[in-house]
């Protein structure tokens, strides 16, 4: 499993088990709202019941007190009351049994108390209603008044009935000893009796005073007997009245203590959970900080695992396109020479001799460079470091240059070659990549046509390069068209139609997505393929002369100045110091500047040289130069923007005056790198950048090495670190 795949499937892990997280922390939470919900609630109850329990003790202390005024009064009214309040306590104690079952058994025993005591008060108001039996000695004495009997003296009988309390107290020593009395109330009742005697004067009398004595006694005996029984009830009462007082008070103390007791511990609880929820969301949350901290590390430490495993691709990578650079450039190098040498036999060499060997010799010269640019740009675009360099083109003079290119491959196949572009145009884009990606169609059409005919139509519509080319090959596979796009993926099982390394496809892809443009393919199997490119451009209006052109050289490096007169001259133009009509400039000279040049032509159309690789043709249009060549060129780049008077195939700038032009660039070469040795010594960077980037132009066209070259030029006067050993490295190159 590679790395990028060990990173996802980690970062998976971690959204999964924050969401498994997250899920049972809200169950979690929803649980612990139903749990505080509840403690609310059962607060609420306990707080309810504690109010209603206040209220049992006030109205209950408040009942007891009511005993006295009783005893006092013996008004029935009071008992009256006294039930009616029993009665709505009871009612009291009915709500608070639904509030607080914890006390119910003492609540009901409360109950019971209270209509004990109602009942004890019923008893001895009924002991207190019987006759009084003094009554009945009154009518008797109402009786002897009728007689009108002479009365010498008489005596009466007082009944005092005294209650003995004890001194006013204040309302809360009143409501202690309402539930337990310090000092006991006595009813103490005082009879003064006194015997009377009526005398009367007349001797009938006899008769009566037995009579009244009779029933004085009779009455005396039960008065006392009533008297007795009232005063032993009354105690009972009493006695009664002290016990349930005293357990109604306990009672009550007990009821209020379990009201509080059942709301602490209702608290209690609250805060056992709250402390319990708390500790749980601490511990889950570090351990949740753990294991996700143990994962960003897995995570972290796979990133860098990945970061050093693509640093080493990287450098595995760079290190090939090095390496490919190196042998590319080892290779362009001689074939260079074999094509210009090629070239010069040509124009010595009889034709039939032309036909047998030389053509297909320039012919395999052209197919191996193609072959060097799509590794050169496979590996670039694995690398990710394909840039534009924008510059101009001629889609007349590219049809001519890939016409006469391709022409003699299809011949060798007897295959009907047919190039139209619809009309003569200059466009503005990497010229470079348009030419490999028409190349690459191009030459794969031929490549699988085994006969019949390869069409190419070029023509550029609405700012849009269109490059179509059909041909009556062999065809594609639907199910295959996307896979051609792929690396090293052939069509075919074997190489029987032909041979071919599979990369050209995949480099079309990656160049026409570079420059914005797309690419369709309509095939046919054995009926042919018809591939269309279709991409983005800018069209230059630039008027240059028509037909042969006098052009003027302004180059102060005069080897780079012989090269690009040749050029001109092969093109069939004319080369003039005076009376010219085109101006092809360096950017950078010693006493001018290409804008210089320009300024002092406004009439003139001037094509700008330029040997900085950030300098693009876009910049040069917008400058408002008339076309751009950056160096190093060759006679074909020279071509697309001043034409051609008379068409040429060749790749090489090397003409006949080949020997002159090498004998002036080595003496200049020479000339520059002794001026690079004593830089060196004198430790000047600025004055050997500077040389260095006038040898560079020449030294790339020429195909010497031109790396430490080029890192020179790039510095633009910052100072780099090895920049001696690259000076050194350019002495060092044999001219």
């Amino acid at each position: 499993m590679n790395i990028e795949r060990q990173i996802g499937f980690k970062a998976i892990g971690i959204y999964i088990f924050i969401i498994l997280m997250i899920a049972l922390a809200l169950l979690y939470g929803n649980k612990l709202k139903q749990q505080i919900h509840r403690l609310q609630e059962s607060i609420t109850i306990q707080q309810d019941a504690l109010v209603l329990t206040h209220e049992l003790v006030s109205e209950t202390a408040h009942l007891l007190l009511q005993t006295a005024p009783y005893l006092n009064t013996q008004d029935s009214m009071l008992i009256n009351h006294f039930e009616q309040e029993v009665h709505r306590i009871d009612e009291l104690i009915e709500v608070l049994i639904e509030k607080n079952d914890t006390s119910t058994h003492e609540l009901k025993q409360l109950s019971l108390l209270l209509h004990a005591q109602a009942s004890n008060m019923r008893g001895l108001q009924a002991n207190l209603s019987k006759e009084n039996p003094l009554d009945y000695f009154q009518s008797f004495q109402e009786q002897l008044q009728d007689l009108e009997p002479e009365v010498k003296g008489s005596t009466h009988l007082e009944r005092d009935t005294v209650i003995k309390t004890g001194a006013h107290k204040k309302f809360f020593q009143r409501l202690r000893e309402a539930f337990r009395p310090k000092t006991d109330t006595t009813l103490v009742i005082y009879d003064s009796r006194i015997d009377s005697l009526e005398v009367l004067h007349k001797d009938s009398t006899t008769t009566i005073l037995s009579r009244v004595d009779s029933i004085a006694k009779i009455a005396g005996k039960q008065y006392e007997q009533n008297i007795h029984s009232i005063r032993l009830q009354i105690d009972q009462f009493i006695r009664a009245d002290r016990e349930i007082s005293a357990e109604i008070s306990n009672l009550l103390i007990q009821i209020y203590n379990q009201t509080l007791t059942s709301i602490q511990n209702t608290i209690n609880q609250s805060e056992s959970i709250i402390a319990k929820n708390y500790m749980l969301l601490v511990a889950g949350g570090i351990a949740v900080l753990v294991l996700i901290l143990i994962l960003i590390i897995l995570i972290i430490f796979d990133v860098n695992k990945g970061k050093r495993a693509k640093e080493k691709l990287r450098q595995v990578m760079e290190t090939r396109h090095q390496l490919l650079l190196a042998v590319s450039h080892d290779i362009k190098t001689p074939l260079n020479t074999i094509s210009g040498y090629l070239e010069l036999r040509q124009t010595e060499a009889p034709q039939d001799l032309e036909a047998s060997y030389l053509k297909p010799m320039q012919n395999a010269v052209s197919h191996i460079h193609a072959l060097l640019e799509n590794l050169l740009q496979f590996s670039s675009l694995e690398q990710g470091t394909l840039k534009l360099s924008l510059s101009t083109l001629n889609t007349k003079n590219l049809a001519y240059e890939l016409q006469a290119w391709f022409t003699p491959l299809a011949l060798q196949k007897n295959l009907d070659l047919q190039f139209n572009s619809a009309k003569d145009c200059t466009i503005q884009t990497d010229v470079l990549k348009l030419k490999q990606i028409c190349t690459n169609i191009i030459s794969n059409a031929i490549k699988y046509t085994m006969k019949g005919w390869v069409r190419v139509m070029m023509e550029v519509k609405d700012s849009i390069f269109i490059l179509k080319v059909s041909d009556s090959g062999v065809g594609i596979p639907a199910e295959k068209i996307e896979t051609i796009y792929e690396a090293f993926v052939r069509i075919e099982a074997n190489n029987t139609l032909s041979e071919g390394s599979g990369v050209g496809m995949y480099v079309v892809k990656g160049l026409v997505d570079l420059l914005q443009g797309k690419i369709t393919i309509d095939s046919q199997i054995q009926k042919g393929t018809t591939v269309q490119i279709e991409i983005p451009v800018k069209q230059v209006n630039r008027q240059l002369p028509q037909g042969k052109k006098k052009v003027a050289v302004f180059e102060d490096n005069e080897p780079m100045k012989k090269v690009v007169e040749e050029m001109v001259k092969k093109l069939g133009h004319q080369v003039v110091n005076q009376d010219y009509n085109l101006i092809i400039t360096d950017m950078e000279m010693n006493k001018l500047s290409g804008t210089d040049i320009l300024s002092s032509h406004p009439n003139i159309p001037v094509i700008l040289m330029s040997g900085h690789t950030d300098f693009t043709a876009e910049q040069a249009l917008q400058l408002g130069f008339a076309g751009f060549l950056p160096k190093p060129f060759n006679i074909d780049d020279l071509r697309q923007l001043i034409g051609e008077e008379k068409m040429q195939e060749t790749d090489s700038f090397l003409v006949e005056d080949d020997e002159e032009i090498m004998q002036i660039f080595r003496q200049n070469a020479i000339k520059n790198q002794q001026k690079l040795k004593q830089m060196l010594e004198l430790k000047n960077f600025k004055e050997a950048q500077a040389i260095c980037h006038q040898m560079l132009p020449m030294f790339a066209q020429l195909g010497y090495p031109t790396e430490a070259l080029k890192r020179m030029d790039l510095s633009r006067g910052k100072i780099y670190q090895g920049w001696t050993k690259d000076v050194q490295a350019i002495i060092d190159i044999k001219v």
